[in-house]
């Protein structure tokens, strides 16, 4: 019923390119279009890198930067502590948001799971069910304000080791199966409500997954695993814009990455995109190539793993 691009006829979705496999990496390729190129310290993993850091690319203009810029008042929600992996610095040096994440849940009275997960323990976030009713109370106090906003959230359930709910179905299939329908449901649910509120009538959806699923265990023999370094045309990346301001040329049978998402949100705001690129994402409401389309994706891969001078000393430590 909504504008959903896919490589195929199928409803699929976006690849992987270089760093930008990982949830710190998917955001800022999906709200900057470049990819998230760490210099690596002591063996420690980019998030723990991220963290660190007390500028978050300072070159980069990022979809934060310019909606602050355009008067919009800026929110993101979070159902684990969004300290990790350098988050927090980066909305708030972009765009200036306000954050709401694990440290705010009790202040609120809302209840931090204690579900044990497959694959390990996890006592480390909010449960979808419950960030969804935070959701929507922040969200009517945003839609009460006079200025336009943009509200970002990030849910947890269906992310490694993933977690049950009350709400979860039960015999669909496996204990990860009943999960992931469950958090469908839930996300199809919250969009409804969200169509039945005053607000929805100038508001655009955008329903994206950050990066390719960690729960390789579930779709081995499917798609096989993702590399979150190297890229993957394997395993897509979901995304769904519901209210656009403008139609697709073509929304079928493309060659796009999450990088493209950056260009292709603004659109779908209505914002004009003066040759439909953005960092090296392409507008896939246009009829403008992509670079994967226009390079091959061994090919656009290929140079994205290489060591970028301008990337270093323009984006990352100028």
């Amino acid at each position: 019923e909504n504008t959903s691009f896919s490589q195929s006829d199928l409803i699929e979705g976006a690849a992987v390119a270089p760093a930008c496999g990982w949830t710190m990496a998917g955001l800022v390729a999906q709200t900057a279009g470049i990819p998230l190129k760490y210099y690596a310290y002591n063996g420690q993993s980019t998030d723990q890198i991220g963290s660190k850091l007390v500028s978050f690319l300072p070159g980069a203009m990022t979809m934060g930067d310019l909606l602050k810029d355009a008067g919009y008042r800026r929110m993101f929600m979070a159902g684990s502590d969004f300290d990790f992996g350098g988050r927090r610095i980066f909305y708030e040096q972009h765009g200036d948001y306000e954050i709401l994440d694990l440290k705010d849940a009790s202040q609120k009275g809302i209840k931090v799971s204690e579900e044990k997960g497959e694959g390990g323990d996890l006592d480390w976030g909010i449960l979808d069910m419950d960030l969804y009713a935070w959701a929507k109370e922040e969200l009517l106090q945003l839609a009460q304000g006079d200025q336009p906003f943009h509200f970002a959230m990030l849910t947890l359930d269906t992310h490694f080791p993933t977690r049950d709910c009350p709400l979860c179905p039960q015999g669909i299939g496996s204990r990860t199966a009943n999960i992931i329908a469950c958090s469908s449901k839930q996300a199809a649910e919250f969009v409804k409500w969200c169509q039945a509120q005053d607000f929805m009538e100038n508001t655009t959806i955008v329903i994206t997954g950050d990066h390719a699923s960690m729960l390789n265990f579930f779709y081995e023999g499917f798609a096989g695993s993702a590399d979150k370094h190297l890229g993957t045309q394997n395993r897509l990346v979901y995304n769904l814009f519901i209210n656009p301001a403008v139609s697709p040329e073509k929304e079928k049978n493309r060659l796009f990455t999450t990088l493209d998402i950056f260009p292709t949100t603004l659109a779908a705001l209505g914002v004009q995109i003066e040759g439909e690129q953005l960092g090296l994402g392409v507008n896939l409401f246009s009829s403008n190539l992509t670079l994967s389309e226009k390079y091959g994706y061994d090919s656009f891969f290929e140079e994205l793993n290489k060591k970028s001078i301008f990337y270093d000393q323009s984006l990352l430590y100028p």
